[in-house]
Order: structure tokens, then C-alpha cells, then sequence
């Protein structure tokens, strides 16, 4: 050890071999001077503490074996520009393993990232608690983690991310401020927690196998944020929002693509004291595929924008007790479940995202598609500014405790539209032009005509609605 004591005292960087310390070790500022230590194939049999150490570059560690503790304590990072490994790293383990706890702590402020890397296997917990990286990211590549990975209280100047990794333990991850978190490629994950964190461009699941229960508890995001993809989630995945003063981001969007859900995804607005009035939620957008399975429920929301789109043949979906703005059903075929349960025009204005001054125009729509059988309870249409529902087949559909449009709001702002080009065609020359226009415009009045004819198709144990729609689509 008095050989190793020695190289750290150089004003220098270093690269070290095959050592091996045998004793508990202390390294603070007065017996560490290095710039930059790299250290290789080396072992550590006793506790290893760096406390209060200004670490200058940082430090990288290769094929190190730690017996015990590895702790950085209030530690320092605060330049880069070696010449011993790249300058976007300030701590980096690769091909470690590690038999006791790693565990960053006591406000340690990091310039760059902390990396573990290529099959670092760690036995023992892995706590980052009350610490800072400035401008890098923890990241997580390629590692074995037979304990559990805390994360708390902590900032991260870009981002958290675990990738190809195995976790035997569970992940918890509270309080943090990140550009971003993801969990991405080969994952194979037990439970995790991620509470009362802030994510400047979101949360993103792509790819990877979460074997037990995960919640998202009271997180925002400023945008993008929850995106599932290619996800599979074996137990159930659960989203809670509640009411916060101390931060502004909501986790506002949700983007879901062919993922599994074993016990579904629970997506909850409201949570009695906590959250007195329904979350706010800018867009939810779903792509339904062959590879989607398991159950999605929203519920007590308000949300600007529900898209549903491709084919859905395995999953069971509900939106209860929703207000939305927007809620467009495009090129969608059903042949699974899909409920709308409560459902009304939200009562919150929602300003265009590319231009503020400027407002989106409520709109329920259904283009394009097959809903197949359908759930429609406790549904509000007229509120809604516009309802357009063009080339679908819907007379499958159940319905009860509607409150309908009124007809003459059907499709009303396409009619007029291609009404009047038709007009303006006539008034021109162009004989091909004009055809062209007339028969667009036929097809539209027939599209509306097929339309009544499925509403009183659905409708056809109520003789007096079902009398009412025949009258319509005569006219």
C-alpha cells in the first residue's frame, strides 16, 4: 500500500497495474493529487472510501475486483481533458465486480458522466443518494445487478439510463431531475419505483422484460412524456398522478406501440385528497398492432388529444371518466375489447402547441375504420364543435346513456368545404375539374347518408330514435 500511497501523491495522471490492497483505505485530499488515476486488474479487499476528495478528471477503474464497500463521499469532478481514456467520462467501471455496496453520496458533484459498463457485476446494493452530475449521465450498460439500484434525491445534467442490464433486486428512483430517463434494449428487470422525479424530455421504456409490479408515482415531464415500446411488462404497470406545488411539469403525453401488458397499465388522474380535480394530460397516442396485448385503462383525466390507430386484436381498452378535446379513431380496426365510459368534451382551453395564440377547436372523429364491438356508455356528444365520422363501419358497436349530436353538426365543416369548391369548380371552364368536385361531393353526402343508416342500425330497439334517424337520411 505505501507503493500505491506514493503514485497518488503525483500532481499527474497515472495508469496503475495489478495492485493489490489488502486494507480498509481513506483517500481524502491530503493523500490524493492525482489529475487522473486509471487502474487496472487491480483488487481491493477492504473498504475503499474516497471522502471529500477533489478527483480533478476522475477516475477509471478496468477488470478491478472490490471485496468490500467502494464509497465516494462528497467527492469532486470538475475538470476533463485527459489524455488517459475519453473526455466524456469522469468515473467509469468497466468489467468490475464488485461483492460490497457502491455508493455515491454526501452532495459528490460529478462534471461528466458515471459509467458502468461491458458486464460489471455488482452483489451488493447500488445507492447514487444526494448526488450531482452537472453536465453528463449515469449510465448503465451491459451489467448484472443481483441487489437493488437506488437513486434518490439526486440531478443529472443529461441523462439516466439502463441498458442490456439485469437487476435480480428492484429499482428505485425518487426525486430526481434529469433531461431524460430511459430503460432501453435487453432489459430484464423485477419491480421498480420511479416517484416525484422531474424529466425535462421524458421517460422512455423500449424494448426489455419488467418481470414484476412498476409504478410511476407524481412525475412530470416538460415533454414527450411516457413512451412504450416494444415493452413487456409481465405483472402490471401503473401511472398516479397527484397534485404538486412544488413543480410545474405534468407527466403530460403518452406514446404506446406494441407492448404487453400481463396485468395492464393503469393510468389513474385522480387520487381522492391528493388530486381533488382530474389531471391534466396534453395528448395520449396508441397504435394498436398484433403484438399489443393486455388490458389499458385511463381514467379521471383531461386530456387535449386521444388518438387510436392500427389494429387491435388483443388488448382490452377503457377511457373512463375522461373530458377530451380531440379524440381521433383513424384507420383503427377493432376486433378486441375498447370501451368509453363518461366521456364529455373537456372544459379546459387548449392552446395550439406551434402557435399560442391560437386555439384547438374541440372535434370527436372516426375515420377510416372498424370498431368492431364497441362500448359506448354515459357518452356526451354535444359538446363537441365538431363530429366527423367518414368511410367507418360502427353499426356493431353497443350503446347506452348517449347524449347524441345534433345531425346537422355531423361532418358539417367537410360538407361545406367540399361544398363550396364544388360552387367555385362551377364557375371556371374545366369540365374535368368540376366532375371531379361533383362526385366528391356525391360521395361525401352518401358517406353521411351510410352513416345515419348504421346509427339507426345500433339504435334499433328504440323505435322512436331509430324513426328519427330514418327521417334524417331521407332528407
Amino acid at each position: 500500500m505505501d507503493e500505491l500511497s506514493h503514485d497518488l501523491l503525483d500532481h499527474e495522471e497515472k495508469y496503475l497495474l495489478n495492485r493489490t490492497v489488502t486494507e480498509n483505505v481513506v483517500f481524502t485530499n491530503d493523500n490524493y493529487k492525482l489529475k487522473f488515476l486509471r487502474i487496472d486488474t487491480s483488487e481491493f479487499k477492504g473498504n475503499l472510501t474516497f471522502k471529500d476528495t477533489d478527483l480533478k478528471c476522475g477516475i477509471y477503474f478496468y477488470k478491478c475486483t472490490f471485496y468490500e464497500d467502494l464509497k465516494f463521499e462528497g467527492i469532486t469532478i470538475e475538470q476533463f481533458g485527459n489524455i488517459l481514456h475519453e473526455p466524456y467520462e469522469s468515473i467509469i467501471f468497466e468489467e468490475c465486480i464488485f461483492y460490497g455496496k457502491v455508493i455515491f453520496s454526501h452532495s459528490s458533484t460529478i462534471l461528466r458522466n458515471v459509467v458502468f459498463k461491458k458486464q460489471c457485476t455488482l452483489y451488493k446494493s447500488f445507492e447514487f443518494i444526494n448526488s450531482f452530475i452537472t453536465e453528463g449521465s449515469l449510465n448503465i450498460e451491459d451489467c448484472t445487478f443481483k441487489d437493488i439500484i437506488d437513486v434518490q434525491r439526486s440531478s443529472f445534467g443529461s441523462q439516466l439510463s439502463i441498458s442490456g442490464t439485469k437487476v435480480d433486486s428492484s429499482i428505485r428512483i425518487i426525486s430526481i431531475n434529469a433531461n431524460s430517463i430511459s430503460f432501453i434494449g435487453s432489459n430484464d428487470f423485477q419491480r421498480g419505483r420511479i416517484e416525484t422525479c422531474q424529466f425535462e424530455n421524458g421517460i422512455i421504456f423500449n424494448d426489455g422484460i419488467f418481470n414484476a409490479d412498476w409504478e410511476i408515482n407524481a412525475c412530470g415531464t416538460r415533454k414527450h412524456g411516457l413512451t412504450l415500446f416494444s415493452s413487456q411488462f409481465k405483472t402490471s404497470l401503473i401511472v398516479n398522478y397527484q397534485l404538486s406545488k412544488v413543480y410545474t411539469w405534468r407527466l403530460g403525453d403518452f406514446y404506446i406501440r406494441d407492448s404487453v401488458f400481463g396485468n395492464g397499465m393503469y393510468v389513474h388522474g385522480r387520487k381522492e385528497e391528493l388530486t381533488p380535480e382530474k389531471s391534466l394530460v396534453d395528448s395520449i397516442d396508441i397504435k394498436f398492432s398484433t403484438s399489443m396485448k393486455g388490458e389499458i385503462s385511463f381514467q379521471d383525466l383531461d386530456v387535449g388529444n386521444i388518438k387510436l390507430s392500427g389494429a387491435n386484436t388483443g388488448c382490452n381498452v377503457v377511457f373512463r371518466n375522461i373530458e377530451v378535446n380531440q379524440l381521433e379513431i383513424d384507420t383503427l380496426t377493432n376486433s378486441s375489447g375498447l370501451i368509453f365510459s363518461y366521456i364529455s368534451k373537456s372544459s379546459t382551453t387548449w392552446q395550439d402547441v406551434k402557435d399560442n395564440s391560437k386555439l384547438v377547436e374541440s372535434l370527436f372523429k372516426i375515420d377510416d375504420s372498424n370498431l368492431g364491438k364497441a362500448q359506448m356508455h354515459a357518452i356526451d356528444f354535444t359538446g363537441f364543435k365538431e363530429v366527423i365520422i367518414s368511410g367507418s363501419l360502427i353499426s356493431e358497436i353497443s350503446v347506452s346513456l348517449i347524449e347524441w349530436f345534433k345531425i346537422c353538426k355531423l361532418n358539417k365543416s367537410s360538407l361545406e368545404s367540399i361544398k363550396r369548391l364544388y360552387g367555385k369548380s362551377l364557375e371556371g371552364n374545366d369540365e374535368e375539374l368540376t366532375a371531379n368536385k361533383r362526385l366528391h361531393f356525391q360521395k361525401t353526402l352518401e358517406n353521411k347518408k351510410d352513416i345515419l343508416r348504421q346509427l339507426k342500425i345500433i339504435y334499433q330497439n328504440s323505435r322512436i330514435t331509430q324513426m328519427h334517424f330514418i327521417f334524417k337520411s331521407m332528407k
